[in-house]
């Protein structure tokens, strides 16, 4: 990505754990685009992991950005 001119750049992580996971227990993880800017230099995401039960376990949001590493700016 560095060398066509883009990469991507984590700006913040909410994390919100909701049930206990056990070593070995299986989990289900969901992954979701929950929103993207207009010019799409900016993304949210959202991580859902499940227990077996199909219980919410953890809930991730990430805020994301592409940057133009160059100019150190974040970029559509």
């Amino acid at each position: 990505m560095h060398k066509a001119g883009f990469a991507s750049v984590t700006l913040g992580d909410e994390v919100r754990y909701l049930r206990e996971v056990f070593p070995a227990e299986p989990v289900t993880v969901a992954f979701r685009i929950k929103g993207l800017s207009e010019d799409g230099a900016r993304r949210q995401f959202e991580h859902t992991m499940s227990r077996a039960s199909e219980e919410e376990a953890a809930v991730v949001r990430t805020l994301d950005a592409w940057i133009d590493p160059g100019a150190r700016r974040i970029a559509a």
